[in-house]
């Protein structure tokens, strides 16, 4: 008695899970006539893990993932770590497979290899599955895994170059590391403390059963190195990158200058990491190292002796019986030196200012003991000119704070003027003890210049200059700045003493 035939829908009546979808794509080649293919190596899935596979959901993805991992290029225990969502990393899976299929073409030696495209993947489903981690696609990945800074280890991401580890410290990235079953999130300032070169760093990136023989980083054995462990599942002990897609970005300008710099600003005022990252990385070179501000002062007066001091250089005004120094420069100019300096050229900021002030100086005849400041990219950099050349370089800090009470000086001056206090004796200039002390020690000689200054004025008859509230108008941007200068200098010839009055 023949045994009665099975109907084609008891196999496959079920429409949800990967049983019932298997044995329909066993239906359709049989009755598409479909011979099996020749010469073509699957791995199958055991036996003893078949049925905890057939029994899960079916979906597309995991159709193709199932192809994947019989070609080779999936783990079974990386399979069954996905399987029940393998929908959710639909995209990644395609992109993956898309992959596979462009290089079946190329020559063995060129192909990327499956455990190499497995931890390509893994990279772009942990950064779905992790919410810490940034989210990244399967090109971005390949070239994080395939760059010499970086390599991907049982789908995580490790820098592999202690240089650029450093920039990732500089630029305040973020690594992760397994806590038990957590993620514990450190910053990668605390995870350069474990190393000190490359060679360190693999150390811990490879098992100690690779790392046997002594290597060069870089060398063709440690590369061979490094394809071996590619080639196995290994998760280092040590932290991986967590902003992928920061670092991928970040990476493409790893040699470039002021990349620091940059990426800082571009965390702290929301510019993306993106396919037009280095398009904003060129626009803010252009836009903040290639633009200067050059403004330009001269000293108008001696009242702080051999000291640079604003007092000295600001124009000034008496208001409300106090002077008002203004913070106006006698000469501003903007100076672009984008068509002098290529976008690659690595300049420090130095360099940069120094640049900006030789074309401000070009056609131009200052005053000895001119100040400039360059101002560029948030920055302010000042220079004394002696002879028409940078002489030194200024702290704008001190410069700008004025070092005694010039209110207080001035009215007390003023005040001994009107009581005629101060008297012309001889060649000298007469101050009573009594009165010099009731300044402030540190006042005094600033106090007696003062009044140098107004007698010499008075001497040389200007009457432009006779009240330091006047000084002002002695802002003029020509060379009589400097011949007017050189005259009170000449006149200043009577010293100051003091009578002591008892």
């Amino acid at each position: 008695m023949s045994e009665k035939k099975k109907s084609v829908y008891e196999l496959c009546a079920c429409r949800d899970n990967v049983f019932s979808e298997l044995w329909r794509a066993v239906f359709l080649a049989k009755i598409s006539d479909l011979k099996g293919a020749e010469n073509i190596e699957v791995k199958t899935i055991p036996d003893d893990k078949l049925r905890g596979i057939v029994e899960e959901p079916y979906s597309d993805a995991l159709a193709h993932l199932l192809i994947m991992y019989g070609a080779g290029y999936f783990s079974f225990d990386n399979l069954s770590s996905v399987i029940r969502d393998a929908p959710k990393y639909k995209d990644e899976i395609y992109a993956a497979e898309d992959f596979i299929i462009k290089q079946a073409d190329l020559d063995e030696k060129e192909r990327v290899s499956e455990h190499i495209i497995q931890n390509i993947l893994l990279c772009t489903i942990n950064s779905r599955k992790y919410s810490e981690i940034q989210p990244i696609g399967f090109d971005t990945a390949r070239q994080l895994c395939e760059n010499k800074h970086t390599v991907i280890l049982n789908g995580f991401v490790f820098v592999k170059d202690m240089s650029f580890l450093t920039l990732l410290v500089h630029v305040e990235e973020l690594m992760g590391n397994f806590d038990g079953e957590q993620m514990k999130v450190v910053t990668a300032g605390q995870v350069i403390n474990d190393f000190t070169d490359n060679k360190s760093i693999e150390d811990k990136l490879f098992p100690k059963k690779i790392n046997s023989e002594e290597t060069t980083p870089g060398s063709d054995k440690a590369q061979e190195k490094e394809r071996d462990i590619l080639d196995n599942d290994y998760m280092p002990e040590i932290p991986f990158v967590l902003n992928v897609k920061n670092v991928f970005y970040i990476h493409q300008l790893y040699e470039k200058p002021y990349v620091v710099e940059f990426v800082l600003y571009a965390k702290a005022n929301g510019i993306p990491f993106d396919d037009n990252f280095v398009n904003e990385y060129t626009a803010y070179i252009r836009r903040t190292k290639r633009q200067f501000t050059v403004a330009a002062i001269s000293r108008k007066r001696e009242i702080c002796g051999d000291d640079i001091n604003w007092f000295d250089y600001g124009t000034t005004r008496y208001a409300d019986k106090q002077i008002i120094i203004d913070n106006k420069f006698d000469l501003t100019e903007h100076i672009d030196l984008s068509g002098d300096i290529t976008d690659d050229e690595n300049l420090s900021d130095e360099e940069l200012s120094v640049r900006a002030v030789d074309t401000f100086l070009v056609n131009k005849t200052l005053p000895d003991k001119t100040v400039l400041e360059v101002t560029f990219s948030g920055k302010k950099i000042l220079y004394l000119l002696i002879e028409g050349k940078i002489a030194k370089t200024l702290e704008s800090e001190k410069f700008r704070k004025i070092p005694f009470d010039y209110n207080n000086v001035w009215t007390t001056v003023m005040e001994w003027s009107r009581s005629k206090l101060i008297q012309k004796k001889g060649n000298s200039i007469v101050v009573p003890i009594s009165e010099l002390q009731k300044l402030p020690e540190n006042d005094r000689e600033y106090a007696k210049r003062m009044i140098a200054e107004q007698y010499s004025l008075k001497k040389s008859n200007n009457k432009m200059l006779q009240k330091l509230s006047d000084l002002k108008n002695y802002a003029n941007k020509e060379m009589k700045v400097k011949e007017q200068q050189k005259a009170l200098k000449d006149n200043r010839a009577a010293p100051i003493t003091e009578e002591d009055k008892k």
